[in-house]
């Protein structure tokens, strides 16, 4: 089963490398085939097989020799060990399969806010589609699920309105979530969003990769956070009592 889910991961991880690539674009995501960007050609079966292909082409376009990006194996990696952690934690099949899409979404938000700090709107109804799906497949608390999406997305939102210091965005992001995870793993999502933000911004400073006026995307953190929280929540609250 693990290693059934890892090789999924890996081929979607592969699509979705070409949705964060697409979509600010505004390209087609079912048109088109894949091609170099720098010379165009439309790759080929081979070109496409993750992972692999970029070990065999040694990082480079088979085409005109141009160095790719590694954050293509990078991602279908990353989508691979993601899945295989929803797979662990997961209840039922069908919470599975409300995870591993919740998840997708999580790793499209992110690379899509690294590149262009944007969150596109599509992102938070899609997971508010997934939330509710949930709650009605598992009978869960609407009244939890609901304060899940208010209790930080409220002050988030009154933040921005005293300080303009926090995009949109972020804000319908971290509601959208809420809904999904309910309230004790939203607060969890919070705390482990601001610990690891804070960290990297702090390394950031130290080793003066950036200023304190420079422009940070949050997004990344808050995916992160949500992830952490979706499949560790109890081995987390277990760690943490046992120091009592």
């Amino acid at each position: 089963m693990g290693i059934t889910i890892f090789c999924f991961g890996l081929i979607i991880g592969s699509f979705l490398g070409v949705v964060i690539n697409r979509l600010p674009r505004h390209e087609s995501l079912v048109y088109g085939r894949s091609h170099c960007n720098e010379c165009k050609h439309d790759l080929g079966p081979r070109d496409l097989v993750p992972v692999i292909s970029y070990c065999l082409s040694k990082g480079t376009c088979r085409y005109c020799k141009t160095k790719l990006p590694l954050r293509y194996p990078l991602l279908e990696l990353i989508t691979a060990f993601a899945y295989l952690g929803v797979s662990i934690t997961s209840s039922t099949n069908i919470d599975l399969i409300l995870n591993l899409i919740f998840v997708s979404l999580l790793i499209c938000i992110t690379f899509i806010d690294i590149d262009t700090f944007m969150i596109f709107d599509r992102f938070h109804v899609l997971i508010a589609i997934l939330a509710i799906l949930r709650i009605i497949t598992f009978n869960l608390s609407w009244i939890d699920h609901l304060i899940g999406a208010l209790v930080i997305s409220v002050p988030y939102l009154i933040l921005a309105i005293l300080t303009q210091g926090m995009g949109g965005g972020d804000i319908k992001l971290v509601a959208a979530l809420g809904l999904y995870l309910g309230v004790n793993p939203m607060l969890m999502s919070f705390m482990l969003t601001s610990i690891i933000g804070g960290v990297y911004a702090i390394a950031l400073l130290l080793t003066k990769k950036k200023s304190m006026q420079a422009q940070l995307p949050y997004g990344p953190f808050i995916c992160i956070g949500a992830y952490i929280a979706l499949v560790a929540y109890q081995d987390i609250i277990i760690w943490y009592l046992s120091f009592f």
